[in-house]
């Protein structure tokens, strides 16, 4: 009896195939970490600089309202408080709704948000932070950012990405 040493033309392909599977999946999960990175690093860097630039400012309220956002997957809604406000800055009026660059009040209860925005009377002087170089920008939350988690969760996402380009371009181990 005879044992061939032959190699079948397709012996390589699973081991390639893989190799593109984690090399597309690895780009896919870079760009996800990608655009997400750019937004919560640029809405913590624009909540630092308010904290640290913007100017306070008396504003009117003009009106406040509670807004129910639709719920996720087990129907748990979200309500937001939207309290808009009118300012003059540099000898102009502008209107803002903004709270803050990062982070915000959110309410699980329709009741409790609510009770918020009609603690914003219309008529009654509310303050502001106005970025000094673009007037039109303000926000009623000028604290500090908070927690640095998001950015290290895009963070954890990126390095997972990059390990996966990493053992894609050098090559799957075989096993």
């Amino acid at each position: 009896m005879q044992h061939s040493t032959t190699t079948s033309p397709d012996a390589g392909r699973p081991r390639v195939r893989r190799r593109w599977d984690l090399l597309l999946a690895s780009l896919a999960f870079l760009a996800v970490a990608c655009f997400l990175g750019r937004a919560v690093a640029g809405s913590w860097l624009d909540q630092w600089r308010a904290a640290h630039t913007f100017q306070p400012v008396v504003a009117s309220v003009l009106r406040a309202e509670a807004l129910r956002l639709p719920g996720d997957s087990d129907g748990e809604d979200t309500v937001v408080v939207i309290v808009t406000c009118r300012y003059e800055a540099g000898g102009e009026t502008y209107e803002s709704q903004r709270e803050a660059f990062y982070g915000g009040r959110v309410f699980d209860d329709w009741t409790a948000a609510r009770q918020h925005a009609a603690s914003f009377v219309p008529g009654a002087a509310l303050r502001i932070y106005v970025d000094p170089e673009e007037p039109a920008v303000a926000v009623r939350d000028a604290s500090p950012p908070g927690s640095l988690m998001p950015l290290l969760g895009v963070a954890v996402l990126a390095a997972a990405a990059l390990a996966g380009l990493l053992l894609g371009w050098r090559g799957v181990p075989s096993g």
